[in-house]
C-alpha cells in the first residue's frame, strides 16, 4: 500500500472512531441541510484484459470523500475525490518463451478520480445516480519473476493468448 493510501486510511479510521460534537442542536436542524458530506471506503477487484492472467485477482482500496448539494426534495448533486487502486496479478505459472516461466506477475495502478453526479432518492430511500468522472493515473508499478531467473523485457515479449 502506498503512502497516500495509508494516510487516507488513517484519516478515515480517526474520523470513523470520532464522536460528532455540536455547539448547538435544534430539533430537525439536520434534516434541512443544503450540504451533506462523508467519507468513502470500498474495495476494487480488477483485472487487465489481454495480460493472459484472467481473473479478478487484484484487490485494491477505493477511498476518499464525498459532498452532496441538495437541489430539490429528492435530488442532489455530488462531488467525490477518490484514490482508486486497480491492476492485475498472476495466479499460475505461464510459459512466456521456451524454457522461461513467469512465476509471479503483477501490475498496480493508482488513480485519482473526481466523479460528479446527479442523484435521485425515491420514497423507499433508494438511490439512483448518473454523471461523469475525471480520472488521472497517479502511479504504476509492474513487476515480474521468472523461473529460471532471467531478464525479461515486457515490451519485447508481451504476454498474449
Amino acid at each position: 500500500m502506498n503512502a497516500i493510501a495509508k494516510i487516507l486510511l488513517l484519516f478515515w479510521g480517526i474520523t470513523a472512531l470520532s464522536h460528532p460534537l455540536y455547539a448547538q442542536e435544534e430539533e430537525g436542524m439536520y434534516e434541512n441541510r443544503t450540504f451533506y458530506g462523508g467519507l468513502l471506503l470500498g474495495t476494487n477487484w480488477s483485472q487487465v484484459d489481454g495480460d493472459n492472467f484472467a481473473g479478478y485477482a487484484r484487490k485494491g482500496l477505493n477511498v476518499g470523500g464525498i459532498v452532496y448539494l441538495k437541489i430539490g426534495e429528492n435530488v442532489a448533486l455530488s462531488l467525490e475525490v477518490l484514490l482508486s487502486q486497480k491492476g492485475a496479478r498472476s495466479k499460475l505459472p505461464y510459459e512466456a518463451k521456451p524454457g522461461i516461466y513467469i512465476t509471479k506477475y503483477g501490475v498496480d495502478f493508482n488513480y485519482a478520480q473526481i466523479p460528479i453526479m446527479i442523484n435521485y432518492y425515491d420514497r423507499r430511500k433508494s438511490h439512483f445516480g448518473g454523471g461523469f468522472s475525471y480520472s488521472r493515473l497517479a502511479s504504476v508499478n509492474e513487476y515480474v519473476s521468472t523461473n529460471p531467473p532471467a531478464t525479461y523485457n515486457i515490451q519485447e515479449y508481451p504476454v498474449y493468448y
